[in-house]
């Protein structure tokens, strides 16, 4: 599937599900931007057929989401790297 499938479809899930669009880690309602990121970096698994599967997308804000995914906390990424699963699906 392609990265813009599954990023409008992902987005339309949260919407279903919360009735507006947020950053799913913080919950900010109101972002001034939002990303729709790799969890599993494509730096990192470019080719890798899964890179686009849902369970690696996560909708998150500009700052401080985003950033905190590249830099300091680099926890959260671990964090759903393990709650969805993503090492066995990227093996």
């Amino acid at each position: 599937m392609s990265y813009e499938k599954n990023r409008a479809e992902l987005i339309d899930s949260i919407i279903d599900r919360d009735g507006y669009i947020h950053c799913e880690h913080c919950g900010n309602p109101k972002p001034f931007k939002l990303h729709c990121h790799h969890i599993m970096f494509k730096s990192e698994y470019r080719h890798h057929k899964e890179i686009n599967n849902k369970l690696n997308l996560i909708i998150v804000c500009d700052e401080p989401c985003h950033s905190n995914f590249h830099g300091k906390k680099k926890e959260m990424r671990k964090e759903l790297v393990i709650e969805r699963n993503l090492i066995q699906l990227f093996k």
